[in-house]
């Protein structure tokens, strides 16, 4: 099954319209869809300015290692 990994952007998370539409979108088509909060953004722990861009690069590495470890197809 495809799988869809949706990354917001600065100073948003996971819970906004772009996240939301994709979601709908997935759901109908039949993709899996992923997304989550960067540290520093929206439920996920830390303070904003305790992070940086290595540190949310980081984050998505360690979920792509993961989702490539058990075989999931990830679409550009």
């Amino acid at each position: 099954k495809k799988t869809l990994i949706f990354l917001h952007g600065l100073l948003s998370d996971m819970n906004g319209k772009k996240s939301n539409y994709l979601n709908n979108y997935c759901k109908k088509n039949n993709i899996s869809y992923l997304c989550f909060d960067f540290q520093g953004h929206g439920k996920s722990s830390g303070e904003f300015t305790n992070f940086g861009i290595s540190d949310w690069y980081n984050d998505l590495d360690n979920i792509v290692k993961y989702l490539i470890y058990f075989g999931v197809l990830i679409l550009p």
